[in-house]
């Protein structure tokens, strides 16, 4: 068991290099303190097997995200407003705004966006954050890119932002709730939030609402040709014919990750493991 822990939930969880797993877990310490740990998780070539476990961060404090490139650099997102530029010989830091990180994503070392609780789009450029956003003062939750590459963020109050080539345009939802995802798949973007709400935006900047969860979408991913979401009360559910539907159901995710033949899902305390024929739960504790 590991000490000075308690009330874990996984919060991110990316595959960093062939079947090796990075995972972003928060909890408390024995004080009451926010503390941060990022696990690496090395799966064997056998499911059955329990993976490799290590720590390669304990952070005194709330990440709310990260993002691992494959040179090894890291970037990492905090509750209080703090974002981390990470790699194997350098470690920078930088406040440029007093609300919380929500979420990062990025595309290239020089090309990482970040959104947060007041509103702000942050661009990192390869040496610094800028603001890059509209004037808004709504919080946001989620950021990813359609496939034209254009960047989209999406938040409270149904809010969703779609960068042009010289501003950002403000789309009109169908719906006023919580928006919490955005995924890219193979036919489109897709947009998830609370209430069961899930959206399909074309690059022509079409929404289309796609029915089937009864409570929250809150991830996606391509699997093996299927287009995936994870949804906290319906398990993971899969795009057919417009509509979504269950597709398996090992525990209750708000997260997915995806390398080849491998799917990693993640809710609350819990991650599990998919090779296509068998599921692995893997207990962090175990470390």
């Amino acid at each position: 068991m590991l000490d000075n822990f308690s009330g874990g939930a996984m919060l991110r969880v990316q595959f960093a290099e062939e079947r090796v797993l990075l995972a972003l877990r928060v909890g408390d310490k024995d004080d009451g303190q926010a503390r941060s740990l990022i696990y690496r998780i090395v799966l064997n070539d056998d499911l059955d097997q329990p993976p490799e476990l290590e720590i390669t961060m304990d952070y005194a404090g709330w990440l709310s995200d990260f993002w691992r490139h494959p040179s090894r650099t890291t970037f990492l997102g905090g509750a209080d407003g703090e974002l981390y530029v990470v790699d194997p010989s350098s470690f920078q830091e930088f406040y440029p705004q007093d609300r919380g990180v929500t979420q990062i994503y990025g595309r290239a070392l020089d090309d990482v966006f970040a959104v947060t609780i007041s509103g702000m789009i942050l661009h990192w450029n390869g040496s610094d954050w800028l603001s890059v956003g509209p004037t808004n003062e709504t919080a946001l939750f989620a950021v990813g890119e359609l496939k034209d590459k254009r960047i989209v963020a999406v938040g409270e109050k149904g809010t969703i932002l779609v960068q042009t080539r010289e501003s950002w345009l403000r789309l009109e939802a169908p719906t006023n709730v919580r928006l919490t995802a955005v995924g890219q798949m193979s036919a489109a973007t897709y947009i998830g939030g609370e209430h069961g709400i899930c959206l399909r935006l074309d690059d022509d900047l079409s929404l289309e609402p796609v029915p089937g969860p009864s409570f929250g979408t809150y991830g996606f991913a391509d699997y093996r040709g299927r287009g995936l979401s994870a949804s906290q009360a319906d398990g993971l559910m899969q795009i057919v014919d417009g509509e979504l539907v269950p597709y398996a159901q090992p525990l209750q995710p708000y997260g997915v990750a995806v390398q080849g033949d491998l799917l990693a899902i993640y809710g609350d305390d819990n991650l599990a493991v998919f090779d296509g024929q068998n599921w692995r739960s893997i207990n962090l504790d175990a470390i």
